[in-house]
């Protein structure tokens, strides 16, 4: 949050385990909100190169380009998931009410009182 990238990058490169996927993906964010590219695309590759089936790493990227207003790049990372089949997940909630878990899934009307539910939410 501190905008302290240098260090991070610094810190991910002593570490004595492998970075794991959360490790490139809380740096990737962080490249996004302070517009590093370069350490963006580093984290990026590392990330993909952990997880190559996930969208995370194409769809992160894609927002540091965004938000720099390289809008073809981040294009170009969305057309290379698609080139690839790779498919970005919803987003899902889960919430529990009276002992009962209910799941939604962004978008979704799947769930039994999703008229209710909707209803409630336009009042």
């Amino acid at each position: 949050r501190a905008g302290l990238l240098k260090e991070a990058g610094e810190l991910i490169r002593s570490m004595p385990m492998n970075p794991d996927a959360i490790i490139w993906g809380s740096l990737l964010s962080a490249c996004r909100k302070h517009g590093n590219i370069e350490m963006g695309k580093w984290a990026a590759k590392n990330l993909i190169e952990l997880n190559p089936s996930e969208s995370c790493g194409y769809i992160l990227m894609s927002n540091v380009y965004a938000a720099s207003s390289q809008f073809e790049k981040a294009m170009q990372e969305r057309i290379a998931m698609k080139e690839k089949q790779i498919e970005k997940q919803p987003g899902c909630s889960l919430i529990e009410v009276n002992g009962e878990v209910h799941e939604f899934v962004a978008g979704g009307r799947l769930h039994p009182q999703v008229q209710e539910i909707y209803s409630l939410l336009s009042e």
